[in-house]
């Protein structure tokens, strides 16, 4: 959950970085017109299998974050149940010692 701003940060910088790359060999004088296009499309690949990406690890940033929350809610659960259980435990164990004494 305390990577996601950052994982979310690296990956739209390395989109931009891909984006800037795609729109400088775009204008470059100095390729010849195929090489160009061929690189334009690569890169214009690359820039949407990187875009896709990102969705899905915020897909599954969200579905752990979701499932961590779930395991913390249980976890807090399981243990309130036992401190219940303890006190419990405790009150028997003092009333039975009183009602032996008496």
């Amino acid at each position: 959950v305390l990577l996601l701003p950052e994982m979310t940060t690296h990956l739209r910088t390395a989109v931009f970085c891909i984006a800037v790359v795609l729109t400088t060999t775009a204008s470059s004088p100095d390729t010849e017109r195929g090489e160009k296009e061929v690189a334009t499309e690569d890169l214009k690949d690359l820039l949407y299998t990187s875009m896709h990406n990102i969705v899905s690890l915020n897909d599954l940033v969200t579905e752990l974050s979701g499932k961590i929350a779930h395991l913390t809610i249980t976890s807090a659960s399981i243990s309130a149940e036992m401190k219940i259980s303890k006190a419990d435990s405790e009150v028997a164990k003092t009333s039975s010692t009183k009602s032996w004494r008496t």
